[in-house]
């Protein structure tokens, strides 16, 4: 089953509805788009149980990798490097 699904069917049998999910702190349109099968980063995962009161890794359904379903949150991506960096180095190498 796809994680979308998964959540969908979750959701389903607590009888919840997608508006329900703003009061565990997420929007309608953030909550649709998990259930529609977008990426999700472990701190959504965490929310997600917090919501249906289940462990985190019952989120995941059976026989998903977790480096498929997951992404790494925005905060923790690699950045990359700026162009005022490199110059403000090269001044620094200058003046010594």
């Amino acid at each position: 089953m796809a994680l979308g699904r998964h959540v969908r069917a979750l959701r389903q049998e607590r009888g919840m509805t997608q508006e329900d999910m703003m009061d565990h702190g997420f929007s309608v349109r953030h909550y649709q788009r998990i259930e529609a099968g977008l990426s999700i980063n472990l701190l959504t995962v965490w929310n997600l149980a917090r919501a249906f009161g289940v462990p985190p890794r019952s989120i995941l359904p059976d026989g998903t990798s977790p480096s498929r379903s997951l992404r790494r949150p925005p905060d923790r991506q690699a950045k990359p490097a700026r162009g005022n960096e490199r110059r403000r180095s090269a001044r620094t190498s200058r003046t010594l």
